[in-house]
């Protein structure tokens, strides 16, 4: 519970201007105040017990978010390893895969006090044996991996030599029409003149809107052309996409069909709907409410609400 005594402060800008990224509009159409408190937090309650709650909940993770970290990790990885041909290195990620995902399922198993990996549905009570829900995951990325492998855009990846891949930090941002823009690249790379981002995207059930879909990899797109002066004709974008039924598809988008216009358009649209929307004054309530639903649960800060409803869970 966050009461008027703990202060919360929150602001929406980055460096002095609008900060915007695909995860923040998305966590504001889940609910504005996991919105607020992911993102917008300036101060944190003098309440240090909650200060340390609320960071703790930042850190969670959703098994989606983690199996795409692991998958990043491990084709940056392989593809940066020295003296090992195509063929090896093909082998070497699904290696690595299989060796972080083992250290993974031990460190959530068991603990780890030095890298403590917490996952949003163990945690929330979604999934109530955790040996078989890390099973399941395990089968989907070891199957996803194999689907991979057969892949002409990672097999690309893997050959295109160490010199040729950028080391960018992911989240990485960048300065555009007002905004700083934030995306997530798992990898990027030069091959024949082309600039290529590749983006793996866990899609839990949701249908997207028109633009959704592209966002996140013409995005990474839009950061190469603004940070690295990338040609927007020379610009590939993929994105590979998986699920837990297995239903995977890979997206790529050539110069042609990165539409910079649409994306501009989509952030600024957005960020006026959350500049125009009645955001909870965190620091003026007593408490905010949730609904008990499926959605709630799936929240990072489902801890910090009670079981009424309240104008502001979004359910």
């Amino acid at each position: 519970m966050i009461r008027k005594a703990d202060q919360i402060s929150y602001s929406f800008n980055d460096g002095g201007n609008p900060a915007w990224s695909y995860s923040r509009w998305r966590s504001f159409r889940y609910c504005p105040v996991s919105y607020i408190l992911k993102y917008a937090i300036l101060q944190y309650p003098q309440n240090l017990d909650l200060g340390e709650e609320l960071r703790r909940a930042k850190k969670l993770k959703t098994a989606g978010e983690w199996m795409e970290d692991m998958l990043g990790a491990s084709l940056r990885e392989a593809s940066t390893s020295a003296g090992f041909s195509v063929q090896e290195k093909t082998e070497l990620f699904t290696k690595i895969l299989k060796r972080d995902l083992n250290r993974d399922c031990k460190n959530i198993e068991y603990g780890n006090k030095l890298n403590q990996l917490e996952i949003l549905e163990i945690e929330n009570g979604i999934e109530k044996e955790t040996a078989r829900f890390l099973r399941k995951c395990g089968e989907l990325l070891k199957a996803f991996i194999e689907t991979l492998k057969s892949s002409e855009i990672i097999q690309e990846v893997l050959c295109v030599g160490n010199l040729n891949i950028k080391r960018i930090p992911s989240p990485v941002s960048f300065f555009h029409e007002g905004f700083t823009v934030w995306c997530s690249p798992d990898i990027a790379w030069t091959q024949s003149g082309k600039h290529n981002t590749l983006i793996f995207r866990y899609v839990h059930g949701e249908l997207p809107d028109k633009y959704e879909s592209p966002v996140p990899s013409m995005l990474c797109g839009l950061m190469l052309h603004k940070l690295y002066k990338a040609q927007v004709e020379r610009l590939q974008a993929h994105e590979f996409k998986f699920d837990i039924s297995g239903d995977n598809e890979v997206l790529s988008r050539k110069a042609d069909a990165i539409n910079f216009s649409a994306v501009t358009m989509y952030i600024k649209e957005c960020s006026e709907t959350i500049r125009k929307s009645p955001l909870p004054q965190l620091s003026e309530l007593e408490n905010f409410h949730r609904k008990d639903s499926a959605k709630c649960r799936r929240c990072k800060f489902m801890r910090f609400c009670d079981e009424l409803e309240s104008p502001f869970s979004c359910v």
